[in-house]
């Protein structure tokens, strides 16, 4: 990453993210980041759900973006087209 380039979530790209649950525990969600979205008046993060979910796996989850505490890149894609268009 170039010294002043802004940090983006990718297509395709594995993230971890940790959001607000019970007010003892926070929701962990794995998986590849499907894009964004709307749910109810809110920017949401889409999720396909990995194997770590067991039954859940494959399914998507929408994460509002004033719920998410913290968020791991485990692996990261980049979007050359994207990185073409800058240039």
């Amino acid at each position: 990453m170039k010294e002043n380039e802004l940090l983006q979530l990718t297509v395709g790209s594995t993230y971890q993210i940790m959001s607000l649950g019970s007010r003892d525990e926070p929701i962990t969600t794995t998986g590849k980041f499907l894009g964004f979205s709307i749910l109810g008046s809110s920017e949401a993060v889409c999720i396909e759900l990995d194997k770590s979910h067991k039954k859940f796996a494959g399914k998507r989850r929408m994460i509002p973006s004033h719920m998410i505490l913290a968020l791991d890149i485990l692996n990261e894609v980049t979007n050359k087209k994207k990185d073409d268009e800058i240039k």
